[in-house]
């Protein structure tokens, strides 16, 4: 299975639970394969140590268990439990995913030029990402500065701008935005400009997540200035609404 007795080493007693996205196949028999490898003293109740591995087609993930999350921790979170609440804004558990998706750290700066009411600065901000916003509408940014605060989060920046025209210069940050679409006081072909001319202001950033209608090709624009598309993940969030989650750079 892989020579884990190399690269793991509990210093005290650990578990191994081994799961399987989008399947019920029980993976017993990998967990103790696994164990055998690493040899050393399994403890399944009361663990010190605990890894976690996860099997997606035919790929592999094995890693320790840092910490868990639980739900209930996203859900106090949810959009209408916060301060300032706006329509439209991402469960914040599909923020946070967007936000390790980027591939951020602690120290590091994360930008939403869409920043709305917060969303994915919130995620960012409680692991110890700098959050910048930037949004159009003023009454969004004030909104914003009350949810942030809500959550403790006290080290931010945020300002008035125009994705299209970035007042501020993304070279070197992760960005993570989810532009707005389907807006029936925006035509659709500007909504196309507003998704490839942001593109365009952000083409400096460390890596860029964001999400587009499937009507909207992002990776052509992408290709045309230079950037790659790293990872594309399809989602279904309605009827009506299709989408794919970008990882660009």
């Amino acid at each position: 299975i892989l020579n884990l007795s190399k690269e793991v080493s509990p210093e005290g007693t650990y578990s191994i639970r081994i799961k399987r996205i989008g399947g019920a196949k029980k993976m017993n028999k990998i967990e103790s394969r696994i164990g055998e490898k690493i040899g050393g003293r399994v403890n399944l109740t009361n663990p010190q140590e605990r890894y976690i591995g996860l099997v997606q087609g035919d790929t592999f993930y094995f890693s320790k268990l840092v910490r868990e999350i639980k739900r209930g921790e996203f859900e106090k979170r949810r959009p209408h439990l916060r301060p300032f609440f706006h329509p439209g804004s991402l469960h914040p558990r599909l923020a946070r995913a967007l936000v390790n998706l980027s591939g951020c750290v602690k120290g590091e700066m994360i930008l939403d030029p869409f920043c709305g009411t917060g969303g994915f600065l919130i995620e960012a901000g409680l692991i110890g990402v700098y959050p910048v916003g930037i949004d159009i509408d003023e009454r969004m940014l004030k909104g914003t500065r009350k949810n942030l605060l809500f959550y403790g989060i006290k080290r931010f920046h945020l300002t008035k701008g125009d994705a299209r025209r970035l007042p501020i210069d993304p070279e070197g940050m992760r960005v993570v935005c989810d532009p707005p679409y389907g807006l029936s006081t925006i035509r659709p072909e500007n909504i196309i400009e507003l998704y490839e001319r942001s593109l365009e202001e952000l083409s400096s950033a460390k890596r860029i997540v964001t999400m587009a209608p499937v009507t909207i090709k992002l990776e052509e624009k992408a290709e045309e200035i230079g950037l790659n598309v790293i990872e594309k993940h399809f989602q279904v969030v309605h009827d009506n609404l299709s989408r794919f989650i970008y990882l660009i750079g």
